[in-house]
């Protein structure tokens, strides 16, 4: 049979039964009308009009970053297999939302396939754990052949399934939850467990639980974050949370130096398909729980724990490398707050919006501007070299951040006498060396 792939990313609003069952793989999904269809020759579609196609549902939302940087991937494969693939966005966003989401961010790219909006119906027949969430389903059939992880979402797999009309694709893992204490382990009462006030472990990721880069918990009555949550870590992640406080400091991959025998250990493959291989063998859960009184020192007992498992020395280390610079351009102060309004706030103005804070400490800055050029791709570490500590008024085109287009941006910052360079730096880093003998936690 000829076969063509239909990427479904669907947003819909539609009434079937509220007991829809689950379908899973190999299982028959029901030929149903989905409404609030845009972008499409009608306002409603059904899986029988795409025939011999395979359809694949891809879930996003407007707050998903790596859901909005594959538009530009799913617009380009559309017009390839424009006779063999149907890409579709699905949100349970409102159609209003979706809306304006685009009308205000005009440098994302749009890409040219159906959407559909305010789904429930789908998001039970195909329950998950956050977005992007991707449901592979031939449409000749109705059969599911395919929920795969988001990293093998790939113009390699397509043309796989298109050529053998079959996937070796991993499962994900549909069913987690985020109950991560440690009755995981011990299966203690709640009354047993509420009277625990110290507690670390560390074991291979475990993929029904929801992967998590942070989880930060305050317990037992405490000020502050006492409990830190990761899995599906890797070493090098595990590190990245141990040396951040408070968020203040946030290590990327490249501000981490592997001074050990075999760096693949300690790093996800940067082939995507190897992951699920990887993951097995390499990722982890950590969980910790200190008393409130201990709050302050959560990050500190983190790296202790990890250079104890792991049998290695960290420290932070000063290194001369390339990279990207925040720095003052006068001694003027022209970010001074004015103390009149509080807050994080994204304005809309007639022609664009602009991202604004208002009253914050001067650390927000250099950690937004970080956070967007590491999205963006721009590798080199961030560096603030303005020496500024008090609280900031300041207002930047939204546009600029999401395009990242870097002299406009850094026309926004001028205004403010500051300006983003990219050159040599002496910057602090995370060392990580192996100590003589070799440790493993796994059996």
């Amino acid at each position: 049979m000829n076969k063509t792939i239909t990427f479904f990313s669907i947003v819909i609003a539609i009434t079937i039964k509220s007991a829809a069952q689950e379908i899973k793989i190999g299982q028959q999904c029901p030929d149903i009308e989905i409404q609030n269809a845009s972008n499409f020759s009608s306002p409603s579609l059904k899986f029988s009009q795409f025939k011999d196609k395979l359809i694949i549902l891809d879930f996003w939302s407007t707050g998903c970053k790596p859901c909005i940087a594959a538009f530009p991937k799913i617009d380009s494969m559309q017009k390839k297999f424009k006779s063999n693939v149907q890409f579709i966005l699905v949100s349970e966003e409102k159609e209003e939302k979706i809306n304006n989401f685009f009308a205000t961010r005009k440098k994302i790219y749009k890409p040219g396939v159906p959407f559909i909006t305010g789904d429930s119906v789908l998001t039970k027949l195909f329950p998950h754990v956050g977005v992007p969430h991707y449901v592979w389903i031939e449409a000749s059939s109705g059969i599911v052949v395919a929920i795969p992880e988001y990293y093998n979402f790939n113009e390699e797999n397509i043309l796989q399934f298109l050529a053998t009309g079959k996937t070796n694709l991993q499962e994900k893992v549909r069913h987690r939850t985020n109950d991560v204490d440690v009755r995981y382990l011990s299966q203690l009462s709640d009354s047993a467990f509420s009277r625990i006030n110290y507690y670390s472990y560390i074991i291979p990721a475990v993929d029904t639980i929801t992967p998590s880069f942070r989880q930060l918990k305050k317990m037992n009555g405490s000020a502050i974050p006492n409990k830190i949550h990761c899995n599906g870590a890797s070493i090098k992640s595990l590190y990245m949370v141990a040396f951040t406080e408070d968020h203040k400091i946030d290590y990327t991959e490249e501000e981490v130096i592997l001074e050990v025998k075999d760096p693949s250990r300690y790093e996800y493959p940067k082939d995507k398909k190897l992951w699920d291989t990887w993951e097995k063998d390499n990722a982890y859960l950590y969980d910790l729980l200190v008393p409130p009184a201990k709050a302050s020192q959560l990050y500190k007992i983190m790296r202790q724990d990890l250079d104890m498992i792991f049998n290695v020395d960290t420290r932070i280390e000063k290194r001369k490398m390339k990279c990207w610079v925040l720095t003052r351009i006068s001694d003027i102060d022209k970010l001074g707050s004015r103390g009149d309004r509080n807050g994080v706030a994204f304005r809309k103005a007639p022609e664009d919006s602009l991202w604004c804070f208002w009253n914050r400490p001067a650390w927000f800055l250099p950690l937004k501007l970080k956070e967007i050029l590491h999205f963006h791709k721009f590798k080199s570490p961030f560096h603030d070299a303005t020496g500024y500590t008090g609280n900031i008024d300041i207002c930047i085109n939204a546009n600029h951040l999401d395009s990242l287009d870097i002299e406009l941006l850094r026309k926004d910052l001028h205004k403010y006498d500051l300006d983003l360079v990219e050159k040599e730096w002496e910057h602090e880093v995370i060392v990580i060396r192996e100590k003589n003998k070799e440790v493993s936690i796994r059996k």
